[in-house]
């Protein structure tokens, strides 16, 4: 694992949609038991449709867009059900309570698409699987936090690294958007950033194919490894 290799001491994450997801399971677990879920599943652990996709590996694949689009006009939602499980299944919330390691999710209010930052301590006691679930709703999918219908947090902001600036601590911001900010932008704000950004393009939403995660983990590493001798040698031109 990278952040071990390079003595990185993780003491606080801020995720939205996969991100936060991920980063739940990182605190709960590290990496391994992260990876160990996603090398598992596939699109029925996901999301449940009212017919079979064509193509199981590629969600937004030409051959599934008709089948996702009826059933979204028939329910007027996603069914995010076996999501739901696979969270229940994986993620024990005790667990990340008791870590050392803070924790921070945002999601989009509808109809407004205005963006919800909570903490954890902030989170009520075993509802954590739920905020999960209103930060990974891409559409709408009936996730309700406080009486408000939730959305992915990604329709407004992709790298929430806003919420850990009070912290006073070096930000790793891994941003996978294809659209990233530039270093440079994030020093004129005043912040110690690692910036990691893909050398190649990341594929599709909700890539399944498990070759290809095979591949992205390896340029994900060599990625972080990159980002960081860049933020070494930037601090030794200071």
């Amino acid at each position: 694992m990278t952040f071990e290799e390079l003595n990185i001491n993780i003491t606080a994450i801020a995720g939205t949609s996969i991100g936060a997801i991920n980063g739940a399971l990182f605190i709960q677990g590290g990496y391994s038991h992260m990876k160990q879920i996603w090398e598992q599943i596939d699109i029925d652990d996901l999301i449940m449709f009212n017919q079979p996709l064509a193509e199981r590996e590629r969600f937004l694949d030409p051959k599934n867009i008709k089948s996702i689009v009826k059933d979204i006009a028939k329910d007027k939602k996603i069914n995010l059900t076996p999501l739901k499980l696979l969270l229940k299944a994986n993620i024990k919330e005790w667990q990340i309570r008791i870590s050392p390691i803070d924790f921070g999710l945002l999601m989009c209010c509808t109809p407004t698409l205005k963006t919800k930052e909570v903490f954890l301590k902030d989170i009520p006691r075993n509802k954590l699987i739920n905020y999960l679930l209103a930060s990974s709703s891409f559409l709408p999918a009936n996730i309700y936090i406080d009486d408000e219908l939730m959305l992915d947090g990604c329709y407004r902001v992709n790298v929430p690294y806003k919420m850990l600036e009070s912290k006073n601590i070096p930000l790793i911001i891994v941003d996978v958007s294809g659209r990233p900010k530039k270093q440079k932008e994030y020093e004129k704000e005043g912040l110690e950033v690692i910036l990691v950004t893909p050398q190649e393009k990341l594929g599709s939403f909700f890539e399944l194919d498990h070759k290809v995660h095979q591949k992205f983990e390896q340029q994900g590493y060599e990625d972080m490894l990159n980002a960081y001798a860049n933020y070494q040698k930037q601090k030794v031109l200071v």
